[in-house]
C-alpha cells in the first residue's frame, strides 16, 4: 500500500531491522515495544493519509459547488438584464440540485 507523505521503504527497513533484534534475549521486550510503537506510527501515517484524502475530496466539492454557484449567479443577471420573465430560474435550479447532492451523496 502506498502512503502518500510515507516513506513505506523505510519504514519496511526499520521493522525488518528490529525484527532481527527480537533474537537478542537480553533486549527481546525493548525491541517488541519499538515493535509495536513503529506498528502504530504506520497505523496513524494511514490514517492521517486517509483524512488529507478525504478532506481533498472535500475541498474539490466544495470548490465545484462555488463555482456552479457563481455561473448561475451569472446567468441570471445576465438573464434578467436581457429581460428574461424568469431570471431566478438559473440560481433555483443549481440550489435544488445542490440541496438534492447534499442528500444523495451525504455531503
Amino acid at each position: 500500500m502506498s502512503l502518500p507523505g510515507v516513506d513505506t521503504q523505510s519504514v519496511r527497513h526499520t521493522l525488518d531491522a528490529l525484527s532481527r533484534v527480537l533474537d537478542c534475549s537480553n533486549c527481546q521486550t525493548d525491541a517488541l515495544v519499538l515493535l509495536m510503537y513503529f506498528s502504530s506510527l504506520t497505523a496513524a501515517a494511514a490514517r492521517d493519509a486517509e483524512q488529507r484524502r478525504r478532506l481533498a475530496d472535500e475541498m474539490a466539492a466544495a470548490r465545484e459547488s462555488a463555482a456552479n454557484l457563481r455561473a448561475a449567479i451569472g446567468a441570471a443577471l445576465s438573464a434578467a438584464a436581457e429581460g428574461d420573465a424568469d431570471p431566478l430560474w438559473y440560481l433555483q435550479d443549481e440550489y435544488a440540485a445542490q440541496k438534492n447532492a447534499i442528500h444523495t451523496e451525504g455531503w
